[in-house]
């Protein structure tokens, strides 16, 4: 089987809007090849099957995993969701959020194959306010 080289880990709890926002973004990203990441769903929402069909419907080609969050509070899903990780790079996206373009997850991906193959990739976190873009 194929070791994606980055995982994405999406948070979620009865956001079923910013989950579809979420992988859309993810799913009309800019990439030659879908296989070097998965995405897993870490969820406590009270349809969990809704969220579940919401990653099927929009991730298709990525590896896609649903976890159902077994402890409660969202700092505890990123540690429960870190030891269900396979791949060398994790990258949190919460449901809700979005890429800034097409070419921000490819930007991502490159970094995490380059020949330095460093321990941590930071990137600035922008967010959009009125017509502006603040760090």
């Amino acid at each position: 089987m194929h070791k994606p080289l980055l995982t994405i880990i999406c948070i979620s709890k009865n956001n079923y809007s910013g989950i579809s926002k979420t992988f859309y973004s993810i799913s009309s990203s800019t990439l030659i090849n879908k296989r070097d990441i998965s995405i897993l769903q870490m969820d406590k929402s009270e349809d969990c099957l809704k969220s579940y069909e919401i990653g099927k419907e929009f991730l298709s080609g990525f590896e896609y995993k649903f976890h159902r969050q077994k402890s409660s509070g969202i700092f505890n899903a990123f540690n429960e969701s870190i030891n269900l990780v396979n791949s060398e790079y994790i990258y949190f996206l919460n449901t809700g959020d979005i890429f800034f373009d097409k070419n921000s997850l490819k930007l991502i991906l490159n970094e995490c194959i380059s020949k330095e193959r460093p321990n941590i990739i930071y990137f600035d976190i922008y967010k959009k306010n009125s017509d502006n873009l603040e760090i």
